[in-house]
């Protein structure tokens, strides 16, 4: 793969809805090319959970409907860990369903419950691919 473009209104979407789901980890798609991540499909959490997702099978075929519709992929999904790490969880490892989709994680550090509002949580960005039975982490480059 060569380096991956993603679309600064995607990152920017992807931390507001972590940070709209706090507590809970936040779910959804990402669409785009082989070279580019450019939009984000919100999905309902079903589990409504701090600690886990299981993203709507709804709001999943309404993204495989609109990439098909436009002309493109779903490249990946991603989710928050509003107190966790910016890398994947052993749960993440067991569940993932498609070692060829993208995993985008966001990170909040907001310090203990509480301590920081929603709108002023740091949040970390990360990207990884399924490699020889762990998780790789990509590079990628934002782009207007």
């Amino acid at each position: 793969m060569t380096s991956l473009r993603i679309r600064q209104h995607v990152i920017e979407e992807v931390i507001a809805h972590a940070r709209a789901d706090l507590p809970n980890e936040c779910c959804g798609l990402v669409l785009g090319t082989e070279e580019e991540i450019d939009e984000v499909v919100r999905a309902r959490n079903a589990l409504q959970s701090p600690t886990r997702f299981y993203l709507d099978p709804a709001d999943h075929f309404q993204a495989i409907r609109l990439a098909r519709r436009t002309g493109r992929v779903v490249r990946g999904s991603y989710h928050s860990h509003p107190k966790g790490p910016p890398h994947p969880s052993p749960t993440d490892a067991e569940l993932l369903g498609d070692s060829d989709m993208l995993v985008v994680i966001v990170s909040l550090d907001g310090g203990p419950e509480g301590t920081a509002p929603r709108a002023l949580r740091a949040a970390s960005v990360s990207v990884f691919r399924w490699a020889d039975g762990n998780f790789a982490r990509i590079d990628f480059v934002p782009v207007p």
